[in-house]
């Protein structure tokens, strides 16, 4: 068929000798011509070659059983290069730009940071969630939504490591080989190292560290660099730019060389060229997305609308998956702006650059703060619309009815309080909503006694209903785990990024548990409406003094968690 067609028009493509498939050994080099074009990186089987060619694409030949080909579980077989297909979820615009090879299996890097894995998935090590082998690439689900920068294939483990510094890793763990400290043989899926998460990583490296005991074979050490001085190569990195921007090196360089300023002055003009053109390109994918941008009278279509409809409208229009997807490629831009500051950041002469790329940061979080608003009123006004059709379908003097729709809003209340709110607008309009739901829960209780006394000989206590919202928020307080607060905050990279010393990570813990426990009380603030008459101002003053009760407690429980976490 047309893969095992040789291509005349092959160039010399690399010279090859040594051991290779075992019991063969090459001791004449001899060159490899059967690849078009040139060749970035190639990674060797026993009886097979995957080559990653310069415009970012694969090929493959040779024999193998196990999927390395990736050419389809029908061909086990290829005698000349044939051009690895990726499934319809790859970017038309994305390429490969770098592979990695296991014991049997493969792992690619493209250059928005996706990962697709094929081969022997025996111990899990393709990420598929099973342990059934793939014949063709197939995307690492678990890791779509980060930004990955590097991939390592070791035996049949597998690794991967984020913009964030974080380590993935999955397959045979056989021994606590992966590292991740879990007691199973087989992790299917990519979990983050959580032990590296206080510090970092740069990079991943294998190192070949000598043979096995007894003298036979070799080991294989896994480095996970945490300072790195920055590489001396140029090159394109995944998620990155082009070219890396000059670095504080040249500087001494020119100082050495004695060169003078007009070369200086010409080198900041070529790095003003390639930031300009970074963020022109960041601006108009930002602009392409569409969602969140700032209140204007341009119209635009909108998927569902009849007609061209306003900005504003099209956030209206679109649906939360895509405006979900919107976050997620506004987190991309954002990540892409503060890493090109940080790298002008010691760099002469650049006030104006970074003051461009400080804006653009600023705007793209803007765009996310409004999409975040949106979502959250979406949220609410679901809510609100559930409130509203409680009150018009209950039939007065229905007790059993009655019951139902107070569970239904306590639910909802429930849902409000939990819902994170982010800015000072979605936080006063959760208050609203959180003290609308309790408002009405008490008139609920209120007609409960009535409906209860009618039926009985005593008297109903009209300040039962009216306690109804002290307990609700002392459950709210009981219900809060500072612990659980501790180890989610332990497993976010951005945490770990913006709080690296153990001073910065308790500050960051005492502020967040303080601000959970303050959402809980927040609505005491306006008491005319929060507070009922029936119910001493007692009752509320002790229920503030718990929740300030608490939270020392909580700063304590932190400090003591935090200390047992650094043995």
């Amino acid at each position: 068929g047309r893969m095992d067609k040789k291509d005349d028009s092959a160039g010399r493509n690399f010279w090859l000798w040594g051991d290779w498939g075992g019991a063969t050994k090459i001791t004449v080099p001899f060159l490899t011509q059967k690849v078009v074009g040139r060749i970035r990186d190639v990674v060797l089987g026993e009886r097979m070659i995957v080559a990653l060619k310069e415009d970012g694409t694969l090929v493959s030949w040779g024999e193998d059983r196990s999927g390395c080909l990736g050419h389809g579980g029908e061909r086990s077989t290829v005698r000349e290069p044939h051009k690895i297909v990726f499934p319809n979820d790859f970017d038309h615009a994305d390429c490969v730009v770098d592979i990695q090879k296991g014991k049997d299996h493969i792992v690619a890097l493209t250059r928005l940071g996706k990962v697709y894995a094929w081969g022997d998935n025996s111990r899990g090590q393709l990420g598929q969630g099973d342990i059934s082998n793939r014949y063709e690439p197939c995307a690492v689900e678990e890791l779509r939504d980060f930004l990955v920068v590097q991939v390592v294939a070791v035996d049949n483990m597998s690794y991967a490591l984020t913009s964030h510094g974080v380590v993935y890793a999955w397959g045979d763990n056989t021994g606590d080989a992966l590292g991740i400290e879990r007691d199973v043989h087989n992790v299917i899926k990519p979990e983050p190292m959580l032990r590296l998460n206080n510090t970092p990583v740069k990079k991943l490296i294998i190192k070949e560290v000598g043979s096995h005991k007894g003298g036979h074979g070799h080991g294989r050490t896994i480095l996970a660099c945490v300072d790195m001085a920055d590489p001396w190569t140029e090159g394109q990195l995944p998620g990155g730019f082009d070219k890396p921007l000059p670095q504080s090196l040249a500087h001494e360089v020119m100082d050495k060389l004695g060169l003078d300023r007009e070369e200086e002055v010409l080198m900041g003009l070529e790095l003003m060229r390639q930031v300009t053109e970074n963020a022109l390109d960041w601006w108009n994918h930002l602009l392409a997305i569409r969602h969140g941008s700032p209140s204007q009278e341009i119209e635009v279509e909108a998927p569902g609308a009849d007609g061209a409809v306003s900005v504003d409208m099209l956030d209206a229009y679109a649906s939360t998956k895509s405006l979900e997807a919107a976050l997620r490629e506004l987190d991309k831009l954002e990540e892409l702006g503060k890493k090109q500051l940080q790298e002008i950041i010691n760099q002469n002469g650049v006030a104006n650059l970074r003051f461009l790329l400080s804006l653009f940061v600023d705007d793209v979080r803007l765009r996310k703060e409004k999409i975040r608003n949106i979502t959250f009123m979406r949220m609410v006004h679901s809510i609100q619309t559930q409130i509203a059709e409680s009150g018009e379908h209950s039939p007065g003097g229905d007790l059993q009815a009655i019951e139902k729709v107070s569970a239904q809003l306590t639910k909802l209340l429930k849902r409000v309080r939990q819902e994170p709110a982010t800015g000072s607008f979605s936080k006063a309009l959760q208050l609203s909503t959180t003290q609308t739901l309790e408002c009405k829960l008490q008139v609920h209780d209120l007609q409960l006694s009535q409906l209860r006394e009618l039926g009985s000989d005593e008297p109903s206590d009209a300040s039962q209903s009216a306690l109804r919202v002290i307990k609700e928020r002392w459950n709210a307080l009981k219900q809060f785990s500072v612990h659980g607060l501790y180890q989610e905050e332990q497993k976010n990279p951005d945490t770990q990024t913006l709080c690296p010393t153990d001073a910065e990570m308790m500050e960051h813990l005492v502020k967040e548990s303080g601000a959970q426990i303050d959402q809980i009380i927040q609505a005491d603030e306006t008491s005319v409406i929060s507070r009922d008459l029936m119910v001493p101002a007692l009752c509320y003053d002790l229920l503030v003094e718990n929740a300030e009760l608490r939270k020392m407690c909580n700063t304590y429980q932190l400090k003591v968690l935090q200390m047992v976490g650094g043995k």
